[in-house]
């Protein structure tokens, strides 16, 4: 870390923008923290790296956009501590002292691009000094002794980092994607919702039945499902429950009886005072 304001080549700020880039920084010191080392760098361009930049807590904050002492602070912490940057406190009646620093690890490192244009330097290594000039070839190209130094934390740098491709969206279910037996099904079971579940728990249900019914599962679970949606609790509107619900319960293997409310009834016997269930205004099956 320098402990006097350094000498500066023309354009350092862009330089230093495109190391924070290419080195994935804010995988390690956050995004707040690159965010101040922008504003920093840039304005060291506007005075032409003629000395220090100079803030207030609350001005630099607001200028961040920070909203709060504490976010400037742990930006500037972790800043500091990953060697990007260098802060002088302030004191009564004085503002802090900032500069911005390429980490030791990084200071020979090209500052291409490493966006995928297949480009490999951002200038032409001819507005450089003849020390300066470097082979045009891409890190990959080094021999292991050549590639730079692992980061502070010791993980290697990303300095082409491979980005995370977005998750690819569900395509919503046609009618096409569903089997011509689970079709039969859904046009007979009484209610039609929730269709891609339904279709799930029918592909269950059938492998459940495997064996039984002299391999016509299908056949069987379709004549079921028409009883049920002739009987009582078939026609119960809203009380029918969902497809996906009856099959994943298996319900079509309970006893048809339990379906009709005649059988409710029989078993039913209203004592003084009570109300038969069946009277109610509406009645709850499943």
């Amino acid at each position: 870390m320098s402990d006097s304001y350094p000498k500066r080549e023309p354009f350092y700020a862009h330089r230093f923008v495109r190391l924070i880039t290419k080195t994935a920084a804010a995988q390690h010191i956050g995004p707040e923290a690159c965010w101040l080392l922008s504003i920093i760098a840039h304005q060291e361009d506007a005075i032409h790296y003629r000395h220090p930049i100079r803030y207030w807590n609350e001005q630099l904050g607001a200028l961040c956009g920070f909203g709060s002492r504490k976010r400037l602070v742990s930006a500037r912490r972790r800043a500091v501590d990953a060697g990007w940057l260098v802060y002088r406190e302030g004191g009564k009646g004085r503002p802090g002292v900032y500069w911005v620093e390429i980490p030791p690890e990084y200071q020979d490192l090209p500052d291409g691009p490493c966006d995928e244009s297949g480009e490999i330097n951002c200038r032409s290594d001819s507005s450089r000094k003849p020390e300066q000039q470097t082979e045009s070839r891409s890190d990959s190209s080094r021999r292991p002794e050549q590639q730079a130094p692992a980061n502070r934390n010791g993980k290697g740098s990303p300095f082409n980092p491979t980005p995370t491709p977005p998750p690819t969206p569900k395509k919503r279910a046609r009618s096409s994607d569903y089997s011509a037996d689970f079709a039969r099904w859904w046009e007979t079971y009484p209610r039609k919702i929730g269709k891609a579940a339904a279709a799930r728990a029918y592909s269950k249900a059938i492998a459940s039945l495997k064996g039984e019914h002299n391999g016509m599962a299908d056949n069987w679970l379709l004549e079921q499902t028409a009883e049920f949606a002739r009987s009582d609790a078939g026609q119960a509107g809203r009380f029918t429950p969902h497809p996906a619900t009856w099959l994943n319960q298996e319900r079509f293997r309970d006893d048809p009886q339990e379906w009709s409310r005649k059988h409710d009834k029989a078993k039913y016997t209203a004592g003084p005072g009570q109300v038969h269930p069946d009277t109610r205004a509406s009645a709850h099956f499943g």
